[in-house]
C-alpha cells in the first residue's frame, strides 16, 4: 500500500517534490525503485489465499510496466527474472519466453547468465516437465556458461521431478569437471540414484562404489549402501 501511495505522489503530474534539480532526480530514482518493489510485493503476498491469483497478475503487470519504462535500470534483469518466476508459479506458458528475453536482452547480468538454470529449476519444481527438459537441453548444450554448483542444483531438481535421464547428465557433468568434495559427493550419490531409477544398475553401482571409495565416512554412507 505504501509503495502504491509513493508511486502516486511521485508520478510527474502529481509530484510536489520538485523544488530543485536534485529533488527531481531523487523523485525519478524513488519512483523507479517503487515500481520494482511494488511488483516484488505482489509476487510474495500470500494472504488471503483466495487473492493470490489477483496478486500475481498485479505483479506481472507491475514488472511489465517497470521493464517497459526502465529497461536500462540495473534492476531490469531482476524484474524479468521475478516475472518469469511468477509466471512459472501460475503455470503461464509464456514463462519460457520471459526467460529467453532475459538471456537475450541482459546476457551480461547474473540473471541473464542464469536464465536457463532458473527455468529448469522452476519448471522442475512445479511439474512442467517438458519445459524443464527442453531448457536443460539448452543448458547442457552450452555448459561453459554455468558453474558446476548450478549443475548440481539442477541435477537435484531434475531427479526430484523424476527426469532421471537428464539428472544423470547433470551429475555426470559435475563428476567429470569437479574435485570439490561438497559437489562431488552429492553428484556421485545423485548419479547413482538416477541410474538406479533408470534400472541401469551397473551404472548405479559404479557411481556409488566411487562415492564409498573416495569418502568412506560420507554422511550419505547408509543411503549409498
Amino acid at each position: 500500500n505504501d509503495y502504491q501511495t509513493l508511486i502516486h505522489l511521485l508520478t510527474p503530474s502529481n509530484n510536489q517534490y520538485t523544488a530543485s534539480a536534485a529533488d527531481v532526480q531523487k523523485s525519478k530514482t524513488y519512483l523507479e525503485k517503487s515500481w520494482f518493489q511494488l511488483g516484488y510485493c505482489f509476487a510474495r503476498l500470500k494472504d488471503p489465499p483466495e487473492a493470490i491469483a489477483e496478486y500475481r497478475a498485479k505483479a506481472i503487470k507491475s514488472f511489465d510496466y517497470f521493464i517497459a519504462n526502465y529497461a536500462a535500470s540495473p534492476l531490469a534483469p531482476k524484474a524479468l527474472s521475478l516475472k518469469g518466476a511468477v509466471q512459472m508459479e501460475i503455470r503461464d506458458p509464456n514463462a519460457a519466453k520471459t526467460f529467453d528475453d532475459l538471456a537475450s536482452k541482459y546476457p551480461q547480468s547474473d540473471e541473464g547468465k542464469n536464465a536457463l538454470f532458473s527455468l529448469v529449476r522452476s519448471a522442475s519444481e512445479i511439474g512442467q516437465l517438458e519445459q524443464a527438459r527442453t531448457a536443460f537441453e539448452k543448458m547442457a548444450g552450452n555448459p561453459g556458461v554455468y558453474s558446476v554448483d548450478e549443475f548440481v542444483r539442477v541435477g537435484q531438481a531434475l531427479l526430484d521431478a523424476g527426469l532421471n535421464q537428464e539428472a544423470s547428465q547433470a551429475f555426470a557433468h559435475v563428476v567429470a569437471k569437479s574435485e570439490d568434495r561438497n559437489l562431488l559427493e552429492r553428484s556421485l550419490f545423485g548419479l547413482g540414484s538416477a541410474h538406479f531409477a533408470l534400472k541401469n544398475y551397473g551404472g548405479a553401482i559404479k557411481a556409488l562404489d566411487e562415492l564409498m571409495t573416495k569418502y568412506p565416512k560420507s554422511g550419505l554412507f547408509y543411503d549409498a549402501k
